[in-house]
């Protein structure tokens, strides 16, 4: 059961730190306040471990130890994170009042605007003779740690960020110390042309692919100023256009066997930066190459369909495919190609190319 204590709360202390430095340690304690009868109780703490570091602790604080002896444990903290701790008083007097129950010691690794450290527990009062422990109503607190300065400013432009082309970027400074202060804050980058924004958070619409250093002044009203910087990266994300052009062929795309012919894909372009980094060629007879222009011939009469894959700088692709036909070649009859052209050439000239006085010769000599 609950037992109901009016006002009973355990706590991290203090509830906000401000940290001037990388590397800097400070104390953190467990606290109760306004308990009766105090016999036992147990807290899992949890923080982040890219932020902050156990240096040492939890130790034994003075409330429960001034009455008595205890069984205090410290469990290692699980994947770096949790940290369970518990504290048994070995009497059957309770303890009541306000004090401090542990102690840790923790270090600041990273520059973090906002680092929580949470508090998550149970407490139980002294047994009744013959009873069990009753858990106590109680309220509970955490702390949150912020390193920064109280004096003057520091301004914090965000993390980098990695977006695709023509996306709309959001810049956030909100996590510009000190917080509920009148700032003033300026973006300044260079897209095509300098940009010059003002506010706290801010969007812009980046278009072409690139890596954009974009910084942040920020000024207070005594004029102190601080200033960050983070980078925007644009991928390219449009896809560049495949161009192939045929030398040699006829206007509806008929070539002959043995016919050498240029593949041209010279012509092919990055829309967004001019940039082709590649051609792969495949002319249909199952081979690739790789070049922006093939000269070629073909063997076999037939329909081919001719692809180019070209490639951008950022791996973006595009292919394009058209459809030559292949015939058979059409060459004119030599009267020296062979015996038989020869003697059907000379049998054609003599029937069809008599003079006229010979036939009249004939037809006189065949009267008689």
């Amino acid at each position: 059961m609950f037992v109901k204590a009016q006002g009973t709360i355990i706590a991290l202390t203090p509830s906000n730190y401000t940290a001037q430095n990388i590397g800097e340690q400070f104390s953190i304690n467990i606290t109760i306040e306004n308990v009766q009868d105090l016999w036992s109780w147990k807290a899992r703490i949890t923080w982040d471990p890219n932020v902050l570091s156990l240096v040492s602790g939890p130790s034994e604080g003075a409330f429960l130890k001034s009455i008595g002896g205890t069984l205090f444990l410290a469990n290692p903290p699980k994947n770096g994170t949790i940290q369970e701790v518990s504290c048994t008083l070995l009497s059957n007097t309770g303890k009541s009042g306000s004090g401090i129950l542990a102690t840790m010691m923790f270090q600041i690794n990273k520059d973090d605007f906002l680092s929580p450290i949470t508090l998550d527990n149970e407490v139980l009062l002294a047994p009744l003779t013959g009873g069990t422990h009753p858990k106590i109503d109680h309220q509970v607190g955490s702390a949150t740690v912020t390193l920064g300065t109280q004096k003057g400013v520091r301004a914090d432009a965000g993390v980098d960020q990695t977006v695709n082309e023509d996306a709309l970027v959001t810049l956030n400074a909100s996590r510009t110390l000190p917080q509920g202060q009148t700032l003033n804050f300026t973006w300044t980058f260079v897209d095509r042309e300098p940009v010059k924004l003002e506010g706290m958070i801010v969007t812009h619409n980046f278009t072409i692919p690139g890596v954009y250093p974009v910084n942040l002044t920020v000024s207070d009203s005594e004029g102190r100023t601080s200033t960050d910087s983070i980078k925007i990266t644009v991928k390219d994300i449009t896809p560049p256009i495949a161009i192939i052009a045929i030398q040699g062929i006829s206007p509806n795309q008929r070539i002959e066997v043995e016919q050498s012919i240029l593949f041209n894909g010279s012509k092919s372009y990055d829309p967004k930066n001019g940039t082709i980094t590649s051609y792969v060629w495949n002319l249909g007879e199952g081979m690739t190459y790789l070049s922006s222009a093939i000269s070629y011939s073909y063997v076999k009469p037939g329909s081919y369909n001719i692809s180019l894959t070209v490639s951008d700088y950022a791996g973006n692709t595009n292919t394009v495919t058209v459809t030559v036909t292949v015939a058979k070649a059409n060459r004119p009859l030599s009267l020296f190609s062979d015996v038989t052209g020869l003697l059907i050439a000379v049998t054609a000239i003599v029937l069809i190319g008599l003079p006229s006085w010979i036939a009249r010769a004939r037809r006189r000599k065949q009267g008689m």
